[in-house]
């Protein structure tokens, strides 16, 4: 029978039990001594005798043994190695020296079995809780510790912190967009420096929030066209739309500056979208109808002057084309942008305001100028024409423009292009853009204006003899200088981002428009060429270089709106059509194909723009085969605003605009900015109306 209370080494030797006397297999009763487990704790008397380990854990759960089912063979042998886990130590082990902490595993639940003999017990794995020294640090690793608690602490201040709520999301998104410049040198600064008021004022009004979103959709857009992002914002016009048209409509008395930005944003993002489809022009007017009073809650002086500054230019530009006059070409303006009236202003400042003061009045004397060749007779006219040219150059601002150009610009070697480096060798480098923004514009409104004298020199020599606006020498002297100006400021526009090509589109204009004083000189040596004894002969007339410069530079303007044009996906036009277009801005016709009225209507939901021509009665014929039942009523001018009928014309014209309003809204009128406006918007929402289906 197995003895169950022998310790471990014993049963290991298989030493038994055996009596003090026992009879041997001889026969003999022989007395022997057996050395046998007398079972005694620590330690039995054989262990100790010989020195052996004693333990005790025969019959009692010592180990805990983890095997998958999964990984045995056929016979039930095990493939891998099996889990063994020691169990704690009984009572009787304790006396071992065996420490009880050492088990893995603790009992925590003990059941006798129904049937039979045994015992279920439950284990738990036994955490323990490990002691670690400490250890002392020397001086070294201190200061190790605080380099690394430093350089932790940089390293986490520079981290973005991530948006927590849909405001501070699109913040981060407005500053991305913005980029890490400054204003100096951001591309967006030729939208205006109102850009860095826009983070402050998230959150202050649901009509600037929608109209960022659109902006950043639009940003998104520009950048990758797919369909995803064109959906996206297209939903997001929808909803910027619908606000803006609630905060007008809340708004009538006087606007707001919120108000303000969000359509600049509105602005801002259709160009991002598609600028042919021309409707940031709508936003443009809607801003300008709103500024021209001068009237703007919520904002401050400076704040005031640079939205106004930014938007002038604009209405300004498309006004000396239709024939009309700037909506800022008021008192107000004039006396605010008046030189004498900002000496206490930077120079900056002074200098905006000079330009601005001889701009917003420039697309008046375009139609005085205009109605005084077309109208001859007109004396009156004529005298407005001469005293306003008189007071433009009186206050001409050439000597402050000189001064401000000195202090921001220097001249670089590099000429604008390979083609033209022996015309003009170098280029010019400016501290900002809005410094080279400001200086272009400059020289435009310098070319349009000699080009504006020098018609009056041409078609009435005796009056403008007598008044006090510079010779003809001079004046093309001061055209030429103008255009050269313009054409060195190309290389420095295009120095930056190429991808977006901001900055070249706002100087695209004072670029076409340099190319007048180029065709001025050459239109001049056609004159004195005809004018020659010699003309209709088969003699050759040897061309000046000066002309065949003023040919290479059209080549060359050419050339770079085509550029600018190809990168915004906008056609362009041809030569013979940009001349027509600056003899007009030079009081000449207004060009055949340049549209009588523009307006935007609501089709199949969506918003189409619609320009409306007048045709001269042989076109009519050659197209339509049959005479028109009017004639072509524009002749070579606009209807002037100008003389002694301008009166009966401007009360017969809004009498007709107010019966054509009666009618009905298909009829063609003239909406105003504002109301075309609403009209956008209401086609926008529309045509995308908020359901389920809508993308987010």
């Amino acid at each position: 029978m197995t003895r169950v209370g022998k310790c471990d080494t014993c049963r290991l030797r298989k030493v038994k039990l055996l009596d003090l006397c026992h009879p041997l297999i001889t026969g003999k009763l022989t007395y022997t001594s057996f050395v046998q487990c007398d079972e005694e704790k620590p330690k039995c008397g054989a262990c100790r005798k010989r020195d052996r380990p004693c333990t005790y854990t025969y019959g009692k759960v010592s180990a805990m043994v983890l095997e998958d089912p999964n990984q045995m063979t056929k016979h039930g042998k095990p493939k891998v190695a099996p889990r063994i886990y020691p169990l704690m130590r009984s009572d009787d082990d304790e006396s071992s020296g065996k420490s009880p902490s050492q088990s893995k595993f603790r009992l925590t639940m003990a059941k006798e079995a129904e049937d039979g003999q045994g015992l279920f017990q439950t284990f738990a794995l036994n955490y323990k809780v490990k002691t670690r020294s400490r250890r002392k640090f020397t001086e070294q690793q201190r200061r190790q510790l605080q380099l690394y608690l430093s350089r932790l602490k940089l390293e986490s201040s520079t981290l973005p912190i991530r948006p927590s709520s849909p405001e501070t999301t699109l913040i981060s998104r407005y500053i991305s967009m913005v980029g890490p410049y400054t204003i100096a040198e951001n591309p967006m600064a030729i939208m205006g420096t109102w850009i860095l008021d826009i983070p402050a004022r998230i959150g202050s009004s649901p009509v600037l929030d929608l109209a960022v979103e659109f902006a950043m959709n639009g940003w998104d857009v520009l950048w990758n066209g797919s369909y995803s992002n064109k959906n996206r914002a297209q939903a997001s016009k929808t909803k910027a739309l619908k606000q803006l048209q609630l905060a007008i409509e809340d708004e009538k008395g006087s606007a707001s500056y919120d108000l303000v930005l969000a359509m600049k944003m509105h602005y801002m993002a259709e160009i991002f979208i598609a600028v042919l489809s021309l409707h940031h022009t709508i936003h443009a007017a809607g801003i300008a109808d709103i500024l021209k009073t001068g009237s703007l809650h919520g904002v401050n002086e400076l704040e005031h002057w640079l939205m106004v500054e930014e938007t002038y230019i604009d209405d300004a530009l498309e006004a000396m084309l239709a024939g009309r006059t700037s909506v800022f070409d008021n008192d107000h303006f004039l006396a605010l942008t008046y030189p004498p009236s900002n000496l206490h202003h930077t120079l900056y400042r002074q200098a905006s305001s000079a330009v601005m003061h001889s701009a917003i009045q420039l697309p008046r004397l375009i139609c005085l100028v205009r109605h005084s060749i077309n109208h001859p007779d007109d004396l009156e006219t004529l005298a407005s024409a001469m005293c306003l040219a008189e007071l433009l150059w009186e206050n001409h601002p050439s000597e402050l423009m000189d001064e401000y150009l000195k202090a921001t610009a220097t001249t670089i070697t590099t000429p604008p292009s390979p083609e033209i480096s022996d015309i003009i060798p170098n280029s010019l480098h400016f501290d900002s853009i809005q410094s080279m923004t400001l200086l272009s514009r400059y020289w435009m409104v310098e070319n349009t204006i000699c080009g504006l004298t020098l018609n009056l020199h041409e078609k009435f020599p005796a009056q403008a003899a007598l008044a006090h606006i510079p010779d003809i020498d001079t004046l093309y002297r001061k055209d030429i200088r103008a255009g050269i100006n313009v054409a060195r400021c190309v290389f420095h526009s295009f120095s930056y981002s190429e991808s977006v090509a901001l900055i070249p589109l706002r100087i695209g204009s004072p670029v076409q428009f340099s190319m007048g004083c180029w065709h001025r000189i050459i239109n001049r040596f056609k004159k004195r060429q005809s004018l020659s004894p010699t003309a209709g002969s088969d003699v050759e007339f040897e061309i000046p270089s000066e002309v065949t410069q003023s040919q290479r530079m059209e080549e060359w303007i050419m050339e770079q709106c085509a550029r600018i044009h190809n990168r915004w996906g906008v056609p362009y036009l041809e030569k013979p059509l940009i001349k027509m277009s600056l003899d007009s801005l030079a009081g000449g016709p207004i060009p055949d194909w340049m549209p009588m009225r523009v307006r935007f209507e609501s089709e199949e939901g969506d918003m189409v723009m619609k320009l409306e021509y007048d045709m001269p009665t042989p076109l009519h014929k050659e197209f339509y085969g049959i005479d028109p039942e009017f004639r072509w009523t524009r002749g070579t001018t606009s209807v002037s605003p100008f003389g002694p009928q301008a009166k009966s014309r401007w009360e017969k014209k809004m009498k007709e605009e107010e019966d054509s309003e009666q009618s009905s809204e298909k009829s063609g009128v003239n909406l105003s900015n504002l109301d075309q406006l609403k009209i956008l918007m209401d086609s926008a929402y529309k045509a995308y109306p908020e359901t389920d289906d809508a993308p987010r």
